[in-house]
């Protein structure tokens, strides 16, 4: 057979181990053959509604070979009937991220281009219980997904590019996509788009758009009508001419230019935030040019970046958020068997470049950079073996380790309200670490501090849904950033002492006190927006159907949060914010929390009362037992026992009966926001009153009936009870 599908590309042939007649050639189909290899179909596995095209690897169980995995450009599948039929392992985070964006939604959605799987969305974080599960991620285009912006002030409109400059408006809302790829005039030359064509959207107006191709491209109008804001940025050369490990390519090269369809590509392009019409461009044959006037001249400035060889890809080029002349860009020689990192800096317009490579290592060719938005000297590349970060603006550079694998790093994105750091790798999806100020803010001044408390960043309240149970096992959640207020801190040494977190109001009134980690460096904790719950442990143990017991909410505003570590205080603010899907006024949220404020204490008063009650009837079912072994007890004793038992007995009944309802209303009231039913408001207006006259029978029991028992067991020689503190009143 002559069988042979693209083969720079596939090329994978699997022999079943149990019958060396039947063959699997891996392709974009999958070709099965039951003879040898003589013939071949590609109607067993099916590639339509079974499993993603594209396979590149495959296993058969030796013992089994109805068993089989299969590897594909749409991830891992099992089969148990030799191929008729899979089963998808979606439990696994592989996917393979060329670019990453981001929208302002609270919380804000993360989007991704896929290699051959398509573009997709999805929360950064949920307020769902569970987490953030593969129901909460949609598909916007299949095929490969390379560039994706969205309209910062409309999260529905958003552009996305797939191969070769194919580029779209999506509306979310609708799910309607329309075409907008710049075309060329009649009688004008073809234009030229890489697979994985360049987007922006201008910093300065949301309206306007970027594309790159041989040109640069530039719409005002989200892609309706495109003018040519540069001439061919390229190099112009005829690949054709180039050598490909040595030898120039003929019509008799194979698999010559698979993949790429064309070369002489823009790849990169970016415009000054601070200046509007201060542009970069990078090419995948060398250039890196830079206008000043809106695309009008262009500068090749190349020859002013030391050390960089001739037709070195541009993997990236980023004009600062910071000072006008200053750029960034990095280089990928991978192609020529070139693996050095270049990074470079720019001060003055590209006029002359510096090399930050640093102490990057050789072998991890760079893919991006970013420059944080507020402090100048932190940096972050992403390279084909991880991530680095810097604080001195490119002098040394540290792997940002932890628990981020070892794994490409395509593209890297700073959400530019909530301060994340977002990585989308080739392999390992996207990742992100919540709220970066400790590393902005990270300084050799803070370093020298034996304590230093990083600012905080508001925090929205809200109560979570628990939409989703009973699932199974087979399921991937991502779990959801810390709820509430996020507290950074940094300790020089580990605190021998307790570190403690204080809440406090404007007032300056404590709401919560916290005691945090003691390790040296970074140290993280979170507030919960909450007063402290009424008890520390439930009288009913948290369940499937009761969450934890927590505290009322705090009201939106402005709090102090103050950091104590042995001789050392200091004090940031945090602001906490209402849930962003409701409106409530000041006056409902008041009623709100005066009414769980009231049964926080009722609550905490009717624990501690049924503690007590239960210590009692604890220690009298052991006198009565202890009265079985002795003939001698007087029978007035016994009788003082029974008829304290019966008024345990009685009192109990009542308190559970009231703990049952105020642990009710309390888990109703608190758990809605908004003002109490009338009905609500009436029992806890009444409750307290219900709450003291049992606890004051209760008191009453232990100030004068055990004390008269003890006195009689005392003068016949049998052991009293322990006496118990009374209950405070509520």
């Amino acid at each position: 057979s002559s069988t042979n599908p693209r083969p720079m590309y596939y090329s994978k042939i699997r022999i079943d181990p149990n019958n060396d007649q039947r063959i699997w050639v891996m392709g974009a189909r999958m070709y099965t053959s039951e003879d040898g290899g003589r013939n071949f179909r590609t109607d067993v596995v099916d590639i339509f509604t079974s499993v993603h095209n594209d396979h590149h690897a495959m296993w058969i169980n030796p013992a089994n070979s109805n068993h089989m995995i299969l590897g594909s450009d749409g991830g891992i599948y099992f089969s148990y009937d030799r191929g008729k039929t899979w089963d998808f392992v979606n439990t696994l985070p592989l996917a393979q991220c060329y670019e990453i964006g981001a929208d302002m939604r609270k919380p804000y959605y993360l989007y991704c281009g896929l290699q051959d799987d398509g573009i997709w969305g999805g929360p950064s974080a949920t307020m769902n219980l569970v987490g953030i599960i593969n129901d909460d991620w949609f598909k916007i285009r299949r095929g490969d997904g390379f560039y994706i912006q969205v309209d910062p002030t409309d999260h529905t409109a958003i552009y996305f590019e797939t191969t070769n400059g194919n580029l779209f408006r999506y509306n979310l809302n609708t799910g309607e996509r329309r075409t907008i790829k710049p075309q060329p005039k009649e009688g004008e030359e073809p234009y030229r788009f890489n697979w994985n064509s360049p987007v922006l959207i201008s910093p300065h107006n949301p309206s306007t758009i970027y594309l790159g191709g041989n040109r640069l491209f530039k719409s005002t109008d989200r892609g309706e009508t495109w003018s040519i804001a540069s001439p061919d940025l390229t190099t112009k050369t005829e690949r054709d001419k180039l050598p490909i490990m040595g030898v120039l390519v003929d019509e008799n090269t194979l698999s010559r230019h698979d993949g790429i369809t064309f070369y002489g590509t823009i790849i990169t392009i970016s415009e000054s935030p601070i200046r509007e019409g201060l542009l970069y461009v990078g090419t995948d044959d060398g250039n890196l040019q830079v206008s000043r006037d809106g695309g009008k001249t262009w500068k090749n400035v190349i020859g002013q970046v030391p050390g960089v060889p001739k037709r070195t890809y541009v993997s990236r080029v980023v004009a600062s958020q910071l000072l006008e002349g200053r750029a960034y860009a990095t280089f990928d020689g991978h192609r020529n068997d070139d693996f050095k990192p270049y990074v470079y800096l720019t001060n003055d317009y590209g006029e002359s470049w510096k090399s930050i490579s640093s102490n990057l290592p050789v072998g991890g060719t760079v893919n991006v950079i970013r420059e944080h938005p507020r402090n100048p000297d932190l940096l972050f590349v992403g390279t084909e073996r991880g991530a680095y970060v810097s604080f001195d603006r490119g002098g040394h550079w540290l792997p940002l380790k932890n628990n981020l694998p070892i794994v490409p790093v395509d593209d890297i994105l700073i959400h530019p309200r909530d301060n994340d750091l977002i990585f989308g790798t080739h392999g390992r999806s996207i990742w992100v670490l919540d709220d970066i100020t400790p590393l902005e803010q990270l300084t050799g001044k803070v370093l020298e501090s034996e304590a230093y408390l990083f600012d905080i960043r508001p925090a929205a309240m809200f109560n979570y849904n628990d939409h989703k149970f009973y699932r199974g096992n087979k399921t991937f959640v991502a779990p959801n950033p810390p709820f509430g207020a996020i507290i950074s801190y940094y300790l020089k040494s580990e605190a021998t002492e307790e570190v403690k977190i204080t809440v406090m109001n404007q007032a300056g009134e404590v709401i919560r006190e916290l005691t945090g980690p003691k390790g040296a460096g970074i140290n993280r904790i979170a507030w919960d927006l909450r007063y402290p719950p009424p008890v520390t442990s439930k009288a009913v143990e948290p369940s499937r159907y009761r969450p934890p017991l927590v505290g009322p909410f705090v009201l939106p505003g402005e709090y102090a949060v103050k950091l104590s570590v042995g001789d050392q205080e200091m004090t940031k603010t945090v602001g906490v914010e209402d849930d962003p899907r409701i409106e409530v006024s000041e006056a409902d949220r008041r009623a709100q929390q005066e009414a769980v404020l009231t049964l926080n204490k009722l609550y905490a008063s009717a624990d501690a009362a049924s503690r007590v009650s239960n210590d009692i009837k604890t220690q009298l079912d052991s006198l009565k037992e202890s009265f079985k072994k002795s003939q001698q007890v007087p029978d007035a004793i016994t009788s003082a026992v029974d008829f304290i038992a019966k008024q345990v007995d009685e009192i109990s009944r009542g308190i559970r009966s009231l703990l049952r309802e105020i642990d009710r209303l309390y888990y109703e009231i608190n758990r809605y926001t908004g003002a109490p039913t009338p009905y609500q408001l009436e029992r806890v207006r009444v409750l307290p009153e219900e709450l003291r006259a049992t606890i004051e029978k209760l008191n009453t029991l232990m100030e004068k009936s055990i004390p008269e028992l003890n006195r009689m067991m005392n003068e016949n020689n049998i052991p009293r009870l322990i006496p118990v503190k009374p209950v405070k009143m509520p």
